[in-house]
């Protein structure tokens, strides 16, 4: 696929100050079925819905997401996702590829303990997800939904243990080696060859990402709390 081809036809269609890539496909971690995902940085007064520029791109595994400018380097942006995970997220790895490389020019907003809190229970609700679509025989979705709770919960460990952000899932997955994860030490493993088509999915490992997010990484996060408040992770 010719990505920045469609970046710039995207410009035009939205009157967007940029296009950027951001996720797996902007960094080096991506798998063969990963999608492209495209934020599309409109001026307010220009801002048009996803579902019209779904209309006019519909294509298979590329993702658009539309984003008032003025809320997104302000950092007060209309996102179900914890803002300030999302934010180093997209900063940290996105690639302008049309109009103005605003993205490159932002910095990272800080991330504190009760963000790291927001983000498990985030990271429980896609965990709780997959056991759904596993029981309505959608395995697909339940794969990413597992894969992403588990890895993403694992990078949460790391930051409130080594106070750093990490990026990519094989990051993840070394630094992962060094943690004490008791009886989910084999979890994050697992979740990244399951990405890779390299394991089977199974109910048991279902439940017992919910418990590894559950009982060994949100009260991690709760004594944190209680012996230093609301500090600056990073």
């Amino acid at each position: 696929m010719d990505i920045k081809k469609l970046a710039e036809e995207i410009l035009a269609f939205t009157k967007a100050r940029s296009v950027f890539i951001y996720g797996s496909r902007a960094r080096s971690d991506f798998s063969e079925g990963s999608d492209y995902e495209v934020g599309v940085l409109v001026n307010r007064d220009n801002y048009i819905r996803r579902s019209s520029i779904k209309e006019k791109f519909s294509l298979r595994d590329v993702s658009i997401f539309p984003f008032v400018y003025e809320d997104f380097v302000a950092g007060t942006l209309d996102t179900p996702f914890v803002k300030s995970f999302f934010l180093n997220d997209v900063i940290r790895s996105a690639k302008t590829l049309a109009g103005e490389k605003i993205i490159e020019s932002l910095k990272p907003p800080k991330v504190e303990v009760l963000d790291a809190l927001q983000e498990v229970k985030f990271n429980l609700g896609y965990a709780l997800a997959a056991t759904h679509s596993y029981r309505n025989g959608d395995n697909a979705t339940a794969i990413l939904h597992l894969v992403k709770s588990c890895l993403f919960g694992t990078r949460n460990y790391i930051l409130i243990k080594n106070k750093s952000f990490l990026m990519s899932y094989d990051e993840i997955l070394q630094s992962s080696k060094a943690l004490n994860l008791e009886d989910y030490k084999d979890l994050p493993e697992y979740a990244y060859n399951l990405r890779l088509g390299k394991a089977e999915l199974d109910d048991k490992n279902l439940f017992r990402n919910i418990s590894y997010l559950n009982k060994l990484i949100e009260p991690e996060i709760h004594d944190l709390y209680a012996t230093s408040g609301n500090a600056r992770l990073i």
